[in-house]
């Protein structure tokens, strides 16, 4: 019996992104190379859409189907990803959901070993665990009390070392001018609600 909690998924993908989603969703999207196909895992209101280039693939997968396109899949189960093929996971505030992350990371890692992951999660202290089912685990960023990590997807057991260089991974695909107008945009949005994030 499945412990998630599908209203609760429904009405974040049907709700307008809060000002926390966008800002990992765009830190997120500078991890992302041009020409990627990117697998994200709990895509909501797929804000990370948003802030990719043109030429990279999304394939959204949540347990709802609020958006056309989103592959089905309970987290808290026995799941399966699309057999479209991708190179990088996205897990953007989906760990904090889970009945059980490791159980979770287990499967994802048994079955997608060698991809490129990218997750968030405001415990850090468990993320230590998280290194038998990522390989070259790093803390890439800390938007708004969340940490950013990336690595590489292995078995457990493993010990391939598969690294993707900072100088591939790390870009802007964002204008300048384009980048300080939204996070003005941000700035006086969150100023217009007197600091709430929501």
């Amino acid at each position: 019996m499945s412990v998630t909690k599908i209203e609760h998924w429904r009405a974040n993908a049907r709700s307008a992104p809060r000002i926390t989603w966008l800002d990992r969703s765009e830190v997120v999207a500078h991890f992302i190379r041009p020409g990627d196909v990117v697998c994200d895992l709990g895509a909501g209101a797929q804000t990370l859409r948003q802030f990719l280039p043109a030429s990279v693939g999304y394939i959204p997968v949540d347990c709802v189907n609020e958006h056309p396109g989103t592959w089905l899949a309970d987290f808290n189960g026995d799941f399966a990803l699309p057999d479209t093929p991708f190179n990088v996971i996205t897990c953007i505030g989906l760990l904090a959901h889970l009945a059980d992350p490791a159980a979770f990371l287990e499967r994802l890692a048994t079955s997608q070993t060698g991809k490129f992951f990218i997750f968030t999660t405001s415990r850090s202290d468990e993320v230590s665990s998280y290194s038998r089912f990522v390989s070259d685990l790093s803390t890439v960023a800390v938007v708004r009390g969340r940490y950013i990590y990336t690595g590489v997807l292995r078995q457990l057991g493993s010990v391939d070392r598969t690294r993707r260089p900072i100088s591939t991974i790390v870009c802007s695909n964002t204008p300048l001018l384009t980048y300080a107008a939204s996070r003005i945009g941000l700035l006086i949005g969150y100023l217009r609600r007197g600091g709430n994030n929501k």
